[in-house]
């Protein structure tokens, strides 16, 4: 799929996939607890960017999403579903790490109260901004 970007085509839409998914993660977890104001949200927001980033390259959980739903024929219902296999995948990883960073081991206890709301942010997150980014990082790459 990459064209004249390259590796960097891998780069950008990880890149891409952070930035949305630290932005609406940011937003819940903070509205959740509390504490959304403009400090804590730029905070929040660069180290969700960094964590997100770093996981989606190490982490290769769309493909385990991919393998898992491999088998199902219909497309609309592959796509959702393995978006929802990723969104476990994404919010426990990269939440957990946030959290981890932010509470340090008391993290536990945010994730677990946290986890039914962030991830059905980051379901629907996975679902519309993907395909933004993919079309974005295309244009870049023509």
């Amino acid at each position: 799929m990459p064209g004249k970007l390259g590796p960097k085509f891998r780069i950008l839409m990880n890149l891409g996939i952070a930035f949305f998914l630290s932005l609406v993660m940011t937003i819940a977890g903070q509205t959740l607890s509390g504490s959304l104001s403009p400090e804590m949200f730029l905070k929040g927001f660069i180290l969700g960017i960094a964590v997100g980033y770093t996981i989606a390259d190490a982490v290769p959980f769309p493909q385990w999403a991919e393998a898992i739903t491999r088998n199902v024929k219909n497309n609309a219902l592959n796509y959702v579903l393995k978006n929802a296999v990723a969104a476990v995948f994404a919010s426990i990883l990269i939440g957990g790490v946030v959290n981890f960073v932010v509470l340090g081991f008391g993290f536990w206890r945010v994730l677990i109260f946290s986890f039914p709301v962030m991830y059905l942010v980051v379901f629907v997150a996975l679902l519309i901004f993907p395909p933004i980014v993919l079309k974005a990082v295309k244009a870049l790459d023509a």
